[in-house]
């Protein structure tokens, strides 16, 4: 266990970093970040020292220093990063994800252009039998009246032919 005091002014560098723990409550959607007021700067300033501060078993707040000087949480206002491991809102990470995306669409793309075709082939297709049909049901229905006809002149023949006879 390590034991700082913090009552003298200034910071103290050290060779590596080392994680502190603080305990502060905040809400899921604020971006925290372990951060330090950086008296260096003109006017001082607030700056974060490690943007993806993690959670310990206890449920303090962890993050990794260069420095000892005064710590706070910062939430909110843009303070935290981005880019910490495990933060991603992509299902396998931004670019494979497009990729992803518009592989679908080009499956779809390509699935709708398929539909299309094939329903102008059958369309096609049903209007050449439709057709065949009609023409086959006129063919017949000009046979029928042919033959109708036929008959008729038969008819109308026979019974000159008989009228013939009778004078």
């Amino acid at each position: 266990s390590l034991s700082i005091d913090g009552s003298q002014a200034g910071s103290t560098r050290l060779n590596e970093e080392v994680e502190i723990c603080l305990e502060a409550e905040y809400d899921s959607n604020d971006r925290p970040c372990l951060g330090f007021y950086d008296t260096t700067e003109d006017p001082p300033r607030w700056k974060c020292q490690d943007d993806c501060p993690t959670l310990d078993s206890s449920g303090k707040v962890c993050g990794k220093v260069d420095h000892f000087t005064d710590f706070a949480m910062l939430l909110g206002g843009g303070f935290g990063g981005s880019d910490c491991e495990g933060d991603e809102k992509w299902i396998l990470g931004q670019w494979e994800d497009f990729a992803l995306i518009g592989s679908t669409i080009g499956v779809v793309v390509v699935a709708c252009c398929v539909v299309l075709a094939l329903g102008t082939v059958f369309r096609k297709q049903i209007q050449k039998h439709t057709q065949t049909d009609a023409r086959r049901s006129l063919r017949r229905l000009r046979q029928s009246r042919r033959a109708a006809n036929l008959d008729e002149e038969a008819a109308e023949d026979g019974s000159v032919a008989d009228n013939s006879v009778m004078l």
